[in-house]
């Protein structure tokens, strides 16, 4: 719970200031996605997460969530996600992912080293259970930035 109200408070106000998190729906679900410089996470949240904080260094995080009948809001649901990143060159990376799950929230983060002022290429699959047939599949493209 510590780890919520800490990530809630410190982590939040980032969200709008940075390019924001964005989402994609899929019938019921929405695969919801940010990406920032960890330069911009608050120290505090950095260490309580194990997130090394480098201006080379972004952030990824990730949640799904369902649409339930009845619920004005959407609940976070565990899913098997996976992320990976290509530069203009072709060179595609893995993101490793790491899920956190907290009071009333499921997320996968993870970082990657990334060029300076290039376009990278994001491509993630979403599973929200192992015997769906196909991934939800998001396409994202965006500039990271030094810090």
């Amino acid at each position: 719970m510590k780890k919520l109200i800490l990530f809630t408070l410190l982590f939040s106000p980032l969200v709008a200031w940075a390019q924001g998190e964005q989402k994609q729906v899929f019938g019921q679900h929405e695969v919801h996605y940010m990406l920032l410089n960890t330069k911009e996470l608050a120290p505090k949240v950095a260490q309580a997460y194990d997130i090394p904080r480098s201006s080379k260094l972004a952030f990824l995080s990730i949640s799904v969530l369902e649409n339930q009948d009845g619920n004005a809001l959407p609940k976070p649901i565990p899913a098997l996600v996976s992320a990976q990143v290509k530069n203009l060159v072709g060179q595609v990376k893995t993101i490793e992912l790491t899920e956190i799950r907290e009071t009333g929230a499921i997320y996968y983060v993870g970082t990657l080293r990334f060029e300076d002022q290039v376009m990278h290429r994001f491509t993630f699959e979403v599973k929200t259970h192992a015997d769906q047939p196909e991934p939800y599949v998001v396409q994202h493209q965006q500039k990271l930035y030094e810090e």
